[in-house]
């Protein structure tokens, strides 16, 4: 898929080759929104990207994982968080959950990292950690002031890769009249903010029902545990559906290795085989020889060689070829089944775009034996081979070769 973008007249386009952009992209709707939250939110991603440096002992590397995973190494920074939660906010999030507003409070002073409203709870306040260590306490009072001063009632606290202090993977904790939930090492994933909202939208209804209805404090205090009971086994199970997605992931990955590596070496086979047919059509346009009936005459010859023969160097070499023959009165003829000027009986021309190359059939003299000079010749299929150039030793070898015939 190709994607053009102008800007002041200026045009750049680009391939796009992800198999699941692009189906994304024929199966979309709307496809002008599409691209414009694929940029947007692929830009809000970049301003985290930082390449980290890695010594091996010879050299610096940039580590091409570490740089992909350096946006969620935020160690607990509140704009970091910010921007992670814009991409918890993307497209992804709004599709998955219609029924909820997302606003981004990261640049907001004591406004968590987020706020969203739903139609069962006007507000909840967010914050997202990323600590290497335990979420320490401090945080959890720092939520609460927080919402305290934006007098939102309703908190969750999510941790991305460590526990949360004093609290197990999945808890919840009421802070006079505010409501707590925690969401801890579950991994960077968007069904952990899904979770930790319905777990707390099932508590809220719980607080509801004992004040509607009278119910008493030890009732809602064992819903609300048997509730708490009921998301601990969906945490479990909702990490080890993580776990099983990333195991497919791995197994697709090293099948997709596999296929490129089968595929590699098809090619390899292939151009293996390409080159030795090359190589048998190259050996019998070698051994070539056209019938002496076929003649071009010397004017014919010398536009077949200008039309043929693309350095200047070269054209003054075949063309003094065409003047030695025309001389000694020898015809030649210019075959296109292997781009050579054929000599009758004594030999051929052989263009090439990289060289010029005299071939003289091998011919036994008077006295039974075959001479050659191996300083400027070369055998090759019991041919005599001369590659021209401007060396005078050379030339007095292909005239007299051309004149003992």
């Amino acid at each position: 898929m190709d994607l053009s973008i102008t800007v002041n007249g200026q045009v750049t386009t680009v391939t796009i080759e992800n198999v699941s952009i692009v189906n994304s992209y024929l199966q979309s709707e709307n496809k002008g929104v599409l691209i414009n939250n694929l940029i947007e939110n692929g830009f809000a991603v970049s301003k985290c990207l930082r390449p980290m440096i890695t010594t091996c002992g010879c050299c610096d590397q940039i580590n091409e994982l570490t740089e992909s995973m350096q946006i969620f190494n935020t160690g607990g920074n509140s704009s970091k968080n910010g921007q992670i939660g814009e991409i918890f906010a993307s497209e992804l999030f709004s599709k998955r959950n219609p029924d909820i507003e997302y606003i981004d409070t990261s640049k907001i002073p004591k406004s968590g990292d987020a706020i969203i409203r739903s139609s069962t709870i006007d507000r909840i306040l967010i914050d997202y950690k990323n600590y290497d260590t335990s979420i320490p306490s401090d945080e959890v009072i720092k939520l609460k002031r927080d919402m305290e001063t934006q007098n939102i009632n309703y908190g969750i606290l999510i941790s991305y890769r460590s526990k949360i202090s004093k609290r197990n993977y999945i808890d919840y904790e009421i802070m006079g009249d505010k409501l707590i939930v925690f969401v801890a090492a579950y991994g960077m994933d968007i069904l952990s903010l899904e979770m930790a909202i319905q777990y707390i939208q099932r508590l809220h209804e719980c607080n509801v029902l004992s004040i509607s209805q009278q119910v008493s404090e030890l009732v809602v205090k064992g819903v609300m545990k048997e509730i708490t009971d009921i998301y601990e086994k969906i945490y479990e199970l909702s990490c080890e559906l993580s776990q099983n997605i990333n195991t497919m992931k791995e197994y697709q990955d090293k099948m997709n290795k596999m296929f490129y590596g089968m595929i590699g070496n098809e090619q390899k086979l292939l151009t293996s085989m390409n080159l030795l047919v090359d190589k048998a059509k190259q050996t019998i346009n070698d051994i070539h020889k056209e019938s002496i009936t076929n003649v071009h005459s010397f004017t014919e010859l010398n536009e077949i060689i200008e039309r043929i023969v693309d350095k200047e160097k070269d054209k003054l070499y075949a063309k003094r070829i065409l003047n030695i023959t025309n001389d000694l009165r020898i015809n030649g003829y210019h075959s296109e089944t292997d781009n050579c000027v054929h000599f009758g009986d004594i030999g051929k021309l052989q263009i090439t775009k990289s060289k010029l190359t005299m071939i003289f059939y091998n011919k036994l003299d008077t006295d039974g034996k075959c001479y050659w000079n191996p300083t400027y010749e070369s055998i090759k299929n019991d041919n005599f081979h001369i590659q021209l150039s401007e060396d005078s030793n050379k030339w007095l070898i292909i005239e007299s070769r051309f004149s003992q015939n």
